[in-house]
């Protein structure tokens, strides 16, 4: 054999066994919802103890320049509470919490305002929640089914509402796919669930239809037939408004940031977002329940958006008015002084 050709041959089967050495498998891949299996879940709230280790949680993940040190916190609590659950990897994803990749609300991946409890999304036949001590060895889960009695697969959840600012509830609701639609523009579908953190146990609180919580968390506004009910929780005591029969739906609550006041929207018709007539946007007086009218009927459909100083609400329109009168979705945003009771177009800074 002629000798190039023979260090041709040798040469090319040494780099084919050298290459077969150096191949190595890919990682597997992280869970994500998409993975989810569709068995049915162990229902109801159960208690699992958590390993003392996870206790003792610190973040061990660097900053980066793209990522909050708060953000990789919480990957750090959550990823040592999965190291020693692993069955709650199997829903875990580090891009929903840092990113907001998935489907599910990154809340549903998250720690509570004081650090105590993370959260985690679970599926299997319907969506649920685990929810897991950082300081105990607690764990709560709860599902679809638990709370609607509801014994189907669907591509369900069940979704964080609100954390009482006191550390002892966490409230839920459970929520069914999609969304659009006069429904779910007053939230009338909304069962508010609270869940209390000291036990695992949680009660239909009945207060579900358009709820806002207070943002010192003394009260809760919600809908109730005619009225609009400002419950306190210390007390219990509620406190009622009664709309004018005309107002068959009403809600979008907004609280100024003293809790003091409540400034809200109602139609006359219950297919506003398909058939509107106008919004009338209303100003509440928690102390002594005086309802002051701001617009009646206002054909601009403005909401409240943001109450952005003790006088001056930021209000959006729900449609834009085309040529014909068409409506469509989307409207301009005006500021609400009411000292004055005027409304203008709103400039942004």
């Amino acid at each position: 054999m002629n000798p190039w050709v023979r260090f041709v041959v040798i040469l090319f089967c040494f780099l084919t066994v050298a290459c077969g050495a150096d191949s190595t498998p890919m990682a597997t891949a992280i869970p994500t919802i998409s993975n989810i299996p569709t068995e049915t879940l162990t229902p109801v709230l159960t208690k699992t103890p958590l390993p003392t280790s996870v206790t003792q949680v610190s973040s061990t993940h660097e900053p980066t320049p793209t990522i909050p040190p708060a953000t990789m916190e919480i990957v750090a609590t959550m990823e040592a509470i999965v190291t020693e659950k692993p069955e709650l990897g199997e829903y875990y994803s580090r891009a929903c919490v840092v990113y907001s990749a998935c489907l599910v609300s990154s809340e549903l991946f998250a720690l509570s305002p004081d650090k105590k409890w993370a959260t985690f999304f679970t599926s299997k036949g319907s969506g649920g929640l685990s929810i897991v001590g950082t300081e105990n060895n607690q764990q709560w889960n709860v599902t679809y089914q638990d709370i609607t009695g509801n014994n189907f697969a669907c591509e369900c959840s069940v979704e964080i509402e609100h954390w009482s600012h006191d550390g002892n509830y966490l409230y839920v609701s459970p929520r069914t796919p999609g969304g659009g639609g006069p429904f779910w523009y007053w939230r009338d579908y909304i069962q508010l669930i609270r869940i209390n953190l000291n036990n695992g146990t949680w009660v239909d609180t009945k207060m579900g239809s358009a709820f806002s919580f207070s943002p010192n968390d003394r009260y809760i506004a919600y809908r109730r037939a005619q009225d609009v009910v400002i419950h306190e929780f210390q007390t219990g005591k509620e406190q009622i408004f009664r709309l004018p029969a005309e107002y068959v739906v009403f809600g979008r609550f907004l609280w100024s940031q003293d809790s003091k006041q409540i400034i809200f929207i109602s139609s006359p018709v219950d297919e506003a977002v398909e058939k509107p007539k106008g919004f009338s946007l209303f100003l509440l007086n928690v102390d002594d329940m005086s309802v002051r009218t701001i617009l009646e009927k206002d054909e601009r459909y403005l909401f409240p958006v943001e109450w952005q100083t003790p006088n001056l609400i930021l209000l959006e329109g729900l449609y834009t008015v085309s040529s014909g009168d068409t409506l469509k979705s989307g409207g301009k945003k005006y500021l609400l002084d009411l000292q004055t009771n005027s409304i203008s177009e709103y400039q942004s800074p």
